[in-house]
């Protein structure tokens, strides 16, 4: 068994995580800004941290404006990128290699990772989440 926490192996977990910090009162939809309008979308062929605002009609994730956003990786491998990276200042070759993904997109998610940071050193992921949502919305 494994010592990780669960979100850096579950893209479902990764999303309850983001969420959590980024809507702590409950989804706000990104679109319209509706408040406890929305909906989590479920069922067969669902893709994990879709949401329906009833509000505006319009489907959203809590990936949208953050450096998140518009990846084709999953969630969890963002994470665990996030830690590895910001908290121990992995580089580009062995984030491919751990994360077992393409050099291009690990130099990618290095290069936006390092830009939320700056030159303030991080503490914890969720600092380096909650500077991923400060940043690029």
């Amino acid at each position: 068994m494994t010592d990780e926490p669960s979100y850096f192996l579950d893209e479902q977990a990764a999303f309850e995580k983001v969420e959590a910090l980024r809507w702590p009162d409950g989804p706000v939809c990104v679109h319209c800004g509706a408040y406890l309008q929305a909906g989590r979308v479920t069922g067969r062929g669902a893709r994990a941290g879709l949401w329906f605002c009833r509000a505006c009609k319009r489907q959203f994730r809590v990936t949208i404006g953050t450096i998140f956003e518009d990846s084709h990786l999953p969630l969890n491998k963002w994470l665990l990128a996030c830690q590895l990276v910001g908290l121990e200042g992995m580089r580009g070759t062995k984030l491919r290699e751990h994360l077992q993904i393409a050099s291009h997109a690990a130099v990618r998610m290095r290069r936006a990772i390092r830009a939320v940071l700056g030159s303030e050193p991080a503490s914890s992921l969720d600092e380096i989440l909650r500077r991923a949502f400060e940043v690029w919305v």
